[in-house]
């Protein structure tokens, strides 16, 4: 860096440990820097260590997780060198390169880094990857990080590697690396008062942001920046605001991601008048907006999360946590003290989480995992990630790998290489191959583009029917956006075409199908275009339902696990691959047996779609469809019948009835059938069965240490393989000898013990059996009468232990007369209250004075043996 320019900069709190930090690079090869918002580790690191090395280290590559702050990061660097930007500092993000051979510094986002390392798997040119603002934890970060530890492992241990974080649990980080050195800078922020005020949901956004805005004006005398959760709210507070600005003489400004660089400029630079400047989070980290002293913070975001709706990632407006507010805070004491009004309450600012969820744990893995592959490695698990992804989350990314062709048996296909290639998830990526295979480039990649990138209808302002009356609403959706293309109406269904959106869309439209030009890329088109019979060109006289097939079945191919068969009782109801029931929006039918579901809102019992399409049987690729004889359970009839299937991946397309033929899948079906439904099964209460299970569960729970089963239900499911062998239903599996089957659990010893310690029966005085019932917690039950107990002396009991029984002394009509548990003690004192009540209503009996010289008298007919 020249003296001049060295001169006319100001010194940053990062400086004072950049000694340190070059020395710790230089020995460890590795290490982790922890600077506050505002120490100038941006900007000042990347050319502090290039001056430190010699020209054969290597270029500089510095990770930015955002376009924006790459771009800024650079022209800044560039800036303070007195250089031109692209010179000794330049950078590339989606779609724009400012780099050359010349270039010893380059900031890049995640991605281009992953597309790097995808063609140049060893990084030759480079020889330090700076990642900064690592605290954001993008997905592209982590897996980038995690494969330049593999190659300095590996083949290029010269490679070395610096973290970079405001608020990052920086010591963890530092560990994971292999205990990289971690280099602090305390840094020296003017302070900031925090001020809180709550905001009423029920009114609108921009009515807080005014009052706010008026509030920090008067509070401070710098800039002022506001902190809102996306574009169109920074458009609706800028029209609220301009009347302020016009009254106190204010300049407005936007700052989002996609706004063109020379407008970013402005909303970065300095100015003569105060400025207001309404920035989506790219203003949270990296960026540097000079002059502010006043941050108003909505504590909103759009975070992108995995949309179950759609199988896509978009955009959820969700609260921030306490550490991306503090990172807000600090951008209003960067140059003098400042204050931050947040429009929530103290209260609800403790309960925010501490820190942001990472990325893998909230987005589809589907092109992180394609790109491991790509790279090699096979064993994901091995793979050095600072926080492992979940398994279920991995396993649905691979299988969805697998639906798109991208992996067959386990390994990467020429498919799924080419959709590696592309600067777009997997399944669209599969729409766009698949699209252009079919003849219908431009418009799959205007698709592609209209799915990925933010939506160019305003939902506010809804007019008039779809256009085209097409078989899918986003296919009307495209051919409104085309026709506002050609200079036709902007109002739609789906909200007005804002005219500034287009340009940006059909730029990632042009850059889509520039990447389909790659021989690699090409090559798997024409493969397609040949399975399929397809031209790769649609010609100019194609018809327009022609036109409209190709890119359906481009969207099958993108979206095959979201194929679904109309129920037959319902023209509005349907059920999908997976098993999720559908139902249509209220007012909408689908005249078609198939339906592409393209966005789902959850709901009870069904989901509901709100972009569906009709779809052919005969649009449904070969290699996802099968056809086998199933064995299934009729419930109605209760009865195993065999059907023909044809299937989409697990979705029935059609079926037939079939032979059914008995073995381990018929006998599978009847077990599955029959454990749902167990009790319907087992005999009577009142049979040998039932009273064998109850012997059973209540010596288990009295005695457990003699290990008696206790033929609860999950015991009975363990003999339903062998009751269910030669059965087709229920009604054969009720004939089955319930009784013997579980007495066949018993071994010879637990049979022994549980007629000694729990014997069915009890002998009475006359040699009589009767039946004994047992209830587990509470004494077995002898119901007698009370005349065959005459001349019994000592309480009936059971067992080794003499376990009392409790008596349930009958009348003559069978109906309890008295229960005890002691009946020498009722003989002695209830006996003769008893008798009298029975003599007087069953004067026939004898009822001696002193039953214990009486002989048993006559009870009913013997029961023996049951």
């Amino acid at each position: 860096m020249s003296g001049a320019s060295r001169r006319g900069r100001a010194r940053l709190p990062v400086e004072d440990c950049l000694d340190e930090l070059a020395a710790a690079i230089r020995e460890s090869g590795r290490a982790v820097l922890l600077a506050p918002t505002g120490a100038g580790k941006t900007t000042r690191v990347p050319p502090a260590l290039l001056s430190a090395e010699p020209e054969s280290a290597g270029r500089i590559i510095m990770v930015e997780p955002r376009r924006i702050a790459a771009r800024a990061a650079a022209r800044r660097m560039a800036s303070e060198d007195a250089s031109r930007l692209g010179a000794t500092y330049g950078y590339h993000v989606r779609f724009d390169r400012r780099a050359s051979a010349a270039t010893r510094v380059e900031v890049v986002t995640p991605g281009i880094l992953l597309r790097r390392l995808h063609h140049d798997p060893f990084l030759e040119d480079a020889g330090l990857v700076i990642f900064d603002e690592f605290h954001e934890r993008s997905l592209d970060n982590d897996l980038a990080l995690g494969l330049l530890r593999l190659l300095r492992g590996t083949i290029r241990p010269e490679l070395r590697l610096l973290v970079m974080s405001a608020t990052l649990d920086a010591a963890k980080l530092a560990a994971r690396l292999g205990d990289a050195p971690l280099v602090e800078s305390e840094g020296r922020p003017f302070p900031v008062e925090r001020r809180y005020r709550s905001r009423d949901a029920r009114h609108p956004l921009e009515d807080a942001v005014g009052a706010g805005v008026e509030e920090l004006l008067d509070a401070t005398d710098g800039d002022l920046l506001v902190f809102l959760p996306g574009v169109g709210e920074i458009r609706r507070c800028r029209g609220a605001l301009q009347p302020l600005a016009e009254r106190r003489g204010l300049e407005l400004f936007a700052l989002y991601g996609d706004l063109p660089p020379k407008e970013q400029d402005a909303a970065l630079r300095a100015g003569s008048r105060r400025k207001v400047v309404l920035s989506t989070n790219v203003a949270e980290t990296s960026v540097t907006v000079e002059g502010i002293t006043g941050v108003l913070d909505t504590g909103l975001a759009r975070v992108m999360s995995l949309d179950p709706r759609t199988g896509l990632d978009r955009l959820r407006l969700e609260p921030i946590s306490r550490a991306s507010a503090e990172q807000r805070a600090g951008r209003a004491g960067r140059t003098a003290p400042g204050v931050c009004l947040r429009l929530w309450s103290r209260a609800e600012h403790d309960t925010r989480p501490a820190r942001d969820t990472p990325e893998i744990q909230r987005i589809d893995l589907s092109g992180a995992l394609l790109q491991l592959l790509c790279y090699g490695e096979s064993d994901l698990d091995a793979f050095p990630w600072i926080d492992p992804p979940e398994p279920a989350t991995r396993d649905l990314a691979l299988e969805l790998l697998d639906r798109l062709g991208a992996r067959r048996e386990g390994e990467v296909t020429a498919l799924g290489r080419a959709l590696a290639d592309l600067p777009l998830s997997p399944r669209l990526g599969r729409l766009l191959l698949e699209g252009a295979a079919r003849g219908e480039s431009r418009r799959a990649a205007r698709l592609a583009a209209l799915l990925s990138e933010r939506s160019p209808f305003d939902r506010r302002e809804t007019h008039g029917s779809a256009p085209g009356g097409s078989r899918a609403a986003l296919l009307d959706k495209l051919t409104a956006l085309e026709r506002a293309l050609d200079g036709g109406p902007e109002r739609t269904p789906w909200g007005r075409l804002r005219r500034g959106a287009l340009k940006p869309l059909e730029r990632v439209r042009g850059k889509l199908e520039e990447a389909l030009k790659s021989p690699s890329v090409q090559a798997v088109v024409r493969d397609l275009a040949a399975s399929a019979g397809s031209p790769e060109r649609a010609g100019a006289t194609e018809s327009r339902e022609r036109r409209e097939e190709a890119l359906l079945r481009a969207l099958v191919a993108a979206f095959p696990d979201r194929v679904a068969r109309r129920r037959d009782d319902s023209p509005d109801r349907a059920q999908m691959v997976g098993g999720r029931g559908l139902q249509l929006e209220r007012g909408k039918t689908l005249d078609s047996e198939l339906w592409l579901a393209l966005d789902l809102r959850p709901g009870t019992p069904d989901e509901r779609v709100r972009d569906a399409a009709a779809i052919e049987l005969d649009w449904l690729p070969a290699e996802g469809r099968s056809v086998a004889v199933e064995v299934v359970f009729d419930e109605q009839r209760e009865r195993l019948r065999a059907l023909r299937r044809e299937r989409w991946l697990d979705l029935v397309l059609t079926e037939t009835p079939a032979k059914l033929e008995l073995g381990p899948e018929a006998e599978a079906a009847l077990v599955a059938a029959a454990a749902a439904n167990l009790e319907s099964l087992l005999p009577a209460d009142s049979s040998a069965f039932a009273r064998l299970r109850e012997r059973c569960a209540w010596l288990a729970s009295e005695q457990p240490e003699l290990e008696i089963p206790s033929l609860d239900q999950e015991s009975l499911v363990e003999l339903l393989p062998w009751l269910a062998r030669g059965a087709r239903g229920f009604e054969d599996l009720r004939r089955k000898d319930w009784h013997g089957m579980a007495l066949g659990r018993l071994s010879y010893e637990q049979r022994r013990t549980l007629e000694s310690e729990a014997p069915a029966s009890w002998t009475l005085p006359s040699g009589r059996e009767r039946r004994l019932e047992y209830q587990p917690g509470r004494a077995p039950v002898l119901a007698v009468k009370v005349q065959e107990l005459f001349g019994l002396d000592e309480h009936p009991s059971i067992g080794r232990a003499r376990r009392p029984l409790c008596l349930h002394l009958l009348a003559p009509n069978g109906r309890p007369q008295q229960i005890t548990e002691d009946l020498p003690g009722f003989w002695r004192s209830s006996w003769q209250l008893v008798r009298k009540d029975l003599r007087g209503r069953y004067p026939k009996h004898d009822w001696p004075e002193d039953p214990l010289s009486a002989a048993p008298g006559p009870g009913p007919k013997s029961r023996r043996g049951r």
